[in-house]
C-alpha cells in the first residue's frame, strides 16, 4: 500500500477532503485475438459504464477508517470522483487523494 510507504499519515479527527479515481481491468473480450492480440476491439468502450457502481466502489473508504482517519464520517466533500479503464500494460488500482481541511 502506497500509503503506508509514505509513511502512513494519520489526517486526525478534523473535517477531510477526499478524491478517488479506480481504474478498472478490461474484459477480455474488449481485445483482439490471433495476430490483434492486445490491441482494442474497435467496439470496446471507452469508459466502464457497468458494475461495479461508482457509488459502491467509493464505500473502500471504510477500510482506511481508523488507519488514515478516525471515521470517514469526517469527508465533508468529494473534490473528484471516477472509475476509468486501466491501461492495457497497468494493474487495476484505486487511487485516493485525502486532505484535512
Amino acid at each position: 500500500m502506497a500509503w503506508r510507504a509514505a509513511g502512513a499519515v494519520r489526517l486526525g479527527d478534523g473535517p477531510i477532503a477526499a478524491g478517488a479515481l479506480f481504474f478498472l481491468g478490461r474484459p477480455h473480450s474488449h481485445f483482439g485475438t490471433g495476430r490483434n492480440a492486445g490491441a482494442l476491439r474497435r467496439f470496446a468502450p471507452a469508459a466502464p459504464t457497468g458494475k461495479p457502481d461508482l457509488d459502491n466502489l467509493l464505500k473502500i473508504l471504510d477500510a482506511l477508517n481508523g488507519l488514515a482517519f478516525e471515521d470517514d464520517a469526517q469527508i465533508v466533500v468529494v473534490t473528484h470522483l471516477a472509475k476509468a479503464y486501466a491501461e492495457p500494460d497497468a494493474k487495476p488500482r484505486s487511487v485516493f487523494e485525502l486532505t484535512a481541511l
